[in-house]
């Protein structure tokens, strides 16, 4: 029998992850738009106004987050768990609530736990969830057997918003890349489960089936 645990992440691999690339093209547009704030959009405004040309369909913030922690961050113990400053997190917060691109690398004296921070606070601000309490429901309903929860599993992120999931599938693959770092970080897929399950109004099992458990000892 096939195992959730081995094909979780899975769900976003290959033709489905094209998905989320294939149309990493300029936003077409977005230049002669007003400034609005990125924290608290939609996820169709916030690629809308700040999405960064030839990358996935996501709002910079999480692309410059995620591109900033898999480079500097893989040596940082409690990465995600260790909260970074609170006012730190709200300055690097107002420079992306601008749309406007900055990117992290290039940036001096930026703590990884303060972009980590920054990161789980984006998705708190999101109007609705990541997840629709619709989909979680049906996850629950169907958890019987390893076989049966790949399949609908696999079947039901396909019928997702596109911008969900879109943002679902980075994020998914970026936690996959954070968790591969767990010699190091101490957060494995379990230890990221109790930071981002919360964050995301999912239930811990739901978690571990998306990104797959590959990286837990």
């Amino acid at each position: 029998m096939v195992s959730w645990r081995s094909k979780g992440a899975e769900m976003f691999s290959k033709k489905n992850w094209s998905r989320a690339r294939k149309n990493s093209e300029p936003t077409l547009g977005a230049k002669n738009m007003p400034p609005t704030p990125i924290f608290g959009a939609s996820l169709e405004d916030a690629v809308r106004a700040s999405h960064i040309a030839g990358t996935p369909m996501v709002p910079a913030i999480l692309y410059r987050s995620a591109e900033y922690l898999e480079g500097k961050g893989k040596d940082e113990v409690g990465l995600y768990r260790v909260p970074g400053s609170h006012a730190s997190v709200q300055k690097l917060k107002k420079m992306f609530d601008t749309g406007k691109d900055h990117n992290l690398l290039t940036m001096e004296a930026i703590d990884p736990n303060d972009i980590a921070t920054l990161l789980k606070l984006y998705l708190r601000e999101l109007p609705s969830p990541l997840l629709p309490a619709v989909f979680v429901e049906q996850f629950q309903s169907v958890i019987s057997t390893d076989r049966q929860v790949c399949h609908s599993l696999r079947g039901m992120l396909i019928r997702l918003p596109r911008p969900n999931y879109i943002v679902l599938s980075f994020l998914c693959h970026h936690l996959s890349k954070i968790a591969s770092y767990a010699e190091r970080t101490k957060m494995n897929v379990s230890n990221l489960g109790v930071v981002f399950a919360p964050t995301l109004s999912i239930g811990s099992v739901l978690f571990k089936a998306l990104l797959g458990g590959y990286y837990d000892p």
